[in-house]
């Protein structure tokens, strides 16, 4: 019984040791989007020329300034 009991709180331990050794990290993802409507394959490259395509705010709707489409919408 005294094994099973210092398992344990050693495993409760290290398991606290473990939160506190790695603090969690926060990255916002409400900043810097920019939208284009059309697929562009080379847009993920980096250093990608997007200056023409729109700057949004998340969340965003594509369909928000075209006219209503009964097929897509």
């Amino acid at each position: 019984m005294y094994n099973k009991t210092v398992i344990l709180v050693l495993a409760f331990l290290l398991a606290c040791l473990q939160l506190i050794g790695n603090p969690r990290k926060i990255t916002l993802l409400d900043e810097g989007w920019k939208f284009l409507f059309k697929d562009v394959k080379a847009a993920a490259s980096p250093g990608f020329n997007d200056t023409d395509w729109e700057t949004v705010t998340v969340p965003h709707d594509w369909a928000f300034n075209k006219p209503f489409n009964m097929n897509i919408d």
